[in-house]
């Protein structure tokens, strides 16, 4: 154990300079340096080798001193700067965000360490444009750090190499090969099958900083005559490692298993008196890295609330650039370093108490942030926010007709961890559904539930509405379900849909309301299945004498020149957004009609041969010659960049009611 040493390694924060530089690079512009996010699993790297390298300088007593000693050094080093950032954000967000009920959650969530977990739950791509909008993203990769401090400091422990024994370091390396080999076969199983789980999660991740660990416990013989070709080594490793940066994303796999590989051997092979050494112990470049924790929190809040606001462009870059840098200063030299360095307490437990006292604190404050001071701290138009966030959150209860509350979470599954949950009846039926002359089993994916106040007129028919919803869903159970929803659509339709048919009656209804994407539209094999299903579905159902309504495709996914999703917000003009409002192409009807058109053909055939009854909301959400966002008196028809408002759905509800009186026409 004694060949195991520790001391301070500059270069080793010249390289965490490189790594948050690239990282910030990629996020002010990915075309600059597609691949510039692999500077996070630099910083995994570089996070195993030094703790390890921490823990080996330390002598402790017994196991409570260790563990005690080793979490308080983690609070103090990370939980200051942290919620400095949070609280701040958490405020400046709800200036601009209308509904930061996402932002707030991931902000509450990465105070303690699980923004990563919270981000699989929400099906989160970490590349998808909608992720720039979250000001607390990039916390995932605390919370993979501090899930490994849980789980680190007792493998150190009882392998005996924390205390020191004959054995310690042999029974450690075992342990942590086997593991790094178990993690990385989980990374690369996972980024084929849940590209969320793959990036975020901890296991997955866990060979990246147990790739420092071992690099540590790799012997190093120091050459002080330093020759060219040692010199040439770690040159040729950077250079790789930033030729590695400019591949394209589609290669992930393969460049970050790259670069996790080239950093470990990099801080290995880094030796005083060569060109990389002092390139990297530069003392401009060594502080840029001792402040890169601060400017990794920072630079994201900086460029995400950009977006909401000013946007990115030449002419804002360099005052996005001075508030990054000065924001870092700020949190490095007033609270970052003086609260690590300050003896908080005597005792390492009261430190550790104290950390998780103003997590909780904070933790409280972003909540009520979130349930009741939001709005009044919102700077946008307020009118139009109040027309929006009516049943803005599809997973909130809506008020109905009779002012009763109805739906929320009790009616939907919105991840796959919903599997197995029932659906409360009490809370999903509008109506007496025992007593009904008609019930309507409405089914589908989000769309579902953001149609709820279409079933006003329905209801007053003496007719209950049955509605229930699957995040992400299939419109069918034979269409293959490939996204992040997979598990909980396979239960919607092989569990929970035909246990909610058992509920129904001869005449009764089952209406499919889910959202087609456009690239399926002409999608001959996509087509050809939904056909085929329906027929199928239909034939089901027909045997039971109950009748299938189909919703037809209506606008979906307003987009700019760039590619970039818009939202009814976001193309409103706010005086915090003249720069950066986002401004979508609108397609005219009769493109859109085009474009369904294979669509609309199959379901007009369907409808001929009496397997179901199409309804077409085109017209009521494109009411002149464009599909926009707003119906000819001004008022929105979408609630974010796709689901339709409260206001959409109740004039939604005559075409409804006509398609469902069809139906009725039909069987008599």
């Amino acid at each position: 154990m004694e060949k195991y040493s520790s001391r301070y390694r500059p270069e080793i924060d010249g390289l965490r300079a490189l790594a948050v530089a690239s990282v910030i690079i990629n996020h002010f512009n990915k075309d600059l340096l597609p691949s510039g996010f692999l500077g996070v699993d630099i910083f995994f790297v570089i996070s195993g080798y030094v703790i390890t390298s921490s823990i080996a300088a330390r002598k402790s007593i017994n196991f409570q001193e260790f563990i005690t000693g080793f979490y308080s050094r983690r609070v103090k080093r990370l939980i200051p700067a942290l919620v400095f950032y949070v609280i701040l954000m958490s405020v400046a967000i709800c200036m601009v965000d209308p509904d930061p009920q996402l932002n707030l959650r991931t902000g509450i969530t990465s105070l303690f360490g699980i923004s990563n977990i919270y981000q699989i739950k929400q099906a989160t791509n970490y590349f998808d444009n909608v992720t720039q909008l979250n000001v607390f993203t990039q916390t995932w990769s605390l919370g993979v750090e501090e899930q490994f401090y849980f789980f680190f400091p007792f493998l150190i422990w009882f392998t005996g190499f924390g205390r020191k024994t004959n054995l310690g370091v042999r029974n450690y390396l075992y342990t942590i090969l086997f593991l790094t080999f178990l993690s990385l076969t989980l990374y690369v199983f996972f980024y084929f099958s849940n590209g969320s789980i793959s990036y975020f999660s901890m296991p997955t991740r866990f060979w990246e900083i147990s790739a420092g660990s071992l690099i540590f416990l790799v012997p190093k013989k120091v050459n002080q005559s330093i020759s060219d070709f040692k010199g040439f080594i770690p040159l040729s490793i950077l250079l790789s490692m930033i030729a590695i940066m400019f591949m394209p994303i589609k290669y992930s796999i393969a460049s970050t298993i790259l670069v996790v590989t080239l950093s470990a051997s990099l801080i290995h092979n880094l030796q005083e008196g060569t060109f990389i050494y002092n390139l990297l112990t530069n003392k401009k470049i060594v502080f840029i890295g001792l402040i890169s924790y601060s400017l990794y929190l920072w630079h994201w809040g900086i460029l995400s609330l950009s977006r909401w606001t000013i946007g990115i462009n030449l002419l804002t870059i360099p005052v996005q650039i001075t508030l990054i840098f000065t924001l870092a200063l700020i949190s490095y030299k007033f609270i970052e370093t003086p609260l690590r360095e300050k003896n908080w307490s005597e005792k390492k437990f009261t430190d550790i108490s104290k950390g998780l006292s103003i997590l909780t604190l904070s933790g409280l404050f972003l909540t009520g942030l979130e349930y009741k001071l939001s709005k009044n701290f919102y700077s946008g138009d307020k009118d139009l926010l109040n027309l929006v966030s009516k049943g803005n959150r599809l997973d909130d209860p809506t008020n109905i007709y009779g002012g009763r509350l109805f739906g929320g979470k009790d009616c939907y599954l919105m991840t796959n961890n919903d599997v197995g949950k029932l659906i409360n009846e009490e809370n999903c039926v509008l109506g007496d559904f025992e007593k009904a002359n008609q019930r309507i089993l409405v089914i589908g994916n989000s769309y579902s539930s953001s149609f709820i106040n279409a079933f006003e007129e329905v209801i007053e028919d003496n007719i209950a509405v049955y509605l229930t919803s699957s995040w992400g869903s299939s419109p069918l159970p034979t269409i293959p379900n490939q996204s992040d929803f997979q598990l909980a659509n396979d239960y919607y339709w092989n569990v929970l849909i035909p246990s909610l048919l058992e509920k129904l009656k001869e005449e009764d209804t089952v209406f499919i309301v889910s959202a087609i994407i456009p690239e399926n539209y002409k999608n001959k094999n996509y087509i050809n299945s939904l056909n085929k299903g329906l027929k199928e579905f239909s034939n089901a159902l027909s045997e039971r004498s109950i009748n299938l309504l189909f919703l037809d495709a209506i606008p979906f996914h307003f987009k700019d020149k760039d590619n970039n999703a818009c939202s009814v917000i976001t193309a409103t003009n706010n005086w915090f957004n003249t720069l950066s409002k986002c401004n979508p192409v609108y397609k005219t009807k009769k493109t859109f009609l085009k474009e369904r058109g294979k669509l609309t053909k199959t379901l007009k055939s369907l409808e001929d041969r009496n397997v179901l009854v199409s309804v077409d909301l085109l017209d009521i959400f494109c009411h002149g010659e464009l599909c926009t966002f707003w119906d000819k008196e001004g008022i929105p028809m979408y609630r974010d960049r796709n689901h339709p408002s409260v206001h959409a759905a109740r004039v939604s509800s005559k075409i409804i009611k006509q398609s469902l009186d069809k139906v009725n026409k039909r069987n008599y």
